[in-house]
């Protein structure tokens, strides 16, 4: 299947000023690619364009106001031989709970469809499509150990949105948003596939960690502020009730590394039409605060770190499996430890706390 033969090609970007979507474009740039970064609007695409000025005119930047428009990708997908959708829409968390599944649902679907509609229309040197989905759509609920993998899809916060409808839990809402947006994309591309020069492939990350810039609380990206709340505040979740042993129960990689697999999934013709989960490893809060505590010297030195409870027995009950990322990229993730000293040096340097 296709796949970039050379590292003069031009790569789109969509969302290029986001958490993660600031990480791809970077490493694409170090590579020696061309980078088009989609942002709402070229003010809010200045960080970026400071952030990599020293790759000068290689990084451009063009503006897409609203990505669940149609045709909204149309002109930024002409001439570029990657795609890289990193692009969401953004909701705001306290909404959640009064809004009706289907205002959630809507946008994430017609967010995700849209540039894939626009590359099978003007995708004239187009090879290869990456959707940035999440695992959102293939985590299940469990109060017993379960393992998910590429063929698992999380379908029952869609049934629950079907039936409760706006007394559905929110984070049900999120994750059905999630899991019929990334349906919806194999949907276009499997009946137009047969037609295609292009092929598509989807990753699938859990919980995305790593340094951002943040100067507070205020501006840091949501995992971040989650990981000062556990880590220095103590609170693992839930106001506060939530324990350390059973919270969040997930998966966790570096943003460098989901950047760096982006690169080689665009270089590798075995990763096309293919469903990839990227995790690091399966955690619960406890796992990062007893690193945090043996850090010596602590990036820390201002404050007194969560201890949690380090004699318990925790109990991550979701495991990803990863043998397909293992046996199609092979790539060496970062671990826990150097994800908490990053994170700590950075929440260490932060004009004030939360």
């Amino acid at each position: 299947m296709p796949a970039l033969r050379n590292n003069s090609a031009t790569i789109l970007v969509s969302g290029g000023n986001g958490f993660i979507a600031k990480r791809i474009v970077g490493a694409f740039l170090e590579k020696g690619y061309n980078v088009r970064a989609s942002v709402r609007t070229l003010d809010k695409g200045k960080d970026l364009q400071d952030l990599y000025k020293s790759y000068g005119t290689k990084l451009q930047l063009v503006e897409v106001g609203d990505i669940r428009a149609k045709g909204a990708f149309d002109e930024a997908v002409k001439g570029v031989e990657g795609i890289i959708h990193a692009a969401s829409p953004v909701h705001n968390p306290d909404t959640m709970v009064d809004s009706d599944p289907k205002d959630l649902i809507s946008p994430a679907v017609d967010g995700s469809t849209g540039i894939v509609n626009s590359a099978l229309a003007h995708g004239d040197v187009l090879q290869r499509l990456v959707f940035i989905s999440s695992c959102a759509s293939i985590q299940v609920y469990s109060t017993g150990n379960v393992t998910v993998d590429e063929n698992t899809w999380n379908e029952d916060p869609i049934r629950e949105c079907e039936e409760n409808g706006v007394k559905a839990d929110p984070l049900s809402k999120y994750c059905a948003g999630k899991c019929l947006a990334e349906k919806a994309v194999w949907d276009i591309y499997n009946s137009n596939k047969a037609n295609l020069k292009w092929d598509l492939t989807v990753v699938n990350p859990p919980w995305v960690f790593g340094v951002s810039g943040s100067t507070s609380y205020a501006n840091a990206p949501p995992s971040t502020q989650l990981f000062y709340n556990a880590i220095v505040k103590g609170d693992f979740g839930a106001a506060g009730t939530a324990s350390a042993l059973t919270s969040p129960a997930h998966g966790f990689v570096h943003a460098r590394d989901v950047a760096d697999i982006l690169v080689k999934i665009l270089e590798t013709p075995a990763a096309g039409g293919e469903r990839i989960v990227l995790c690091a490893g399966d955690w619960v809060w406890q796992d990062f605060v007893d690193v945090a505590q043996k850090l010596d010297p602590s990036p820390y030195a201002k404050g007194i770190l969560a201890k949690g409870e380090p004699d318990g027995a925790r109990q991550r009950f979701i495991h990803f499996e990863t043998a397909k990322e293992k046996r199609i990229i092979g790539h060496k993730f970062r671990t826990a430890e150097e994800i908490v000293q990053e994170l700590l040096s950075e929440i260490a340097s932060w004009n004030e706390s939360k």
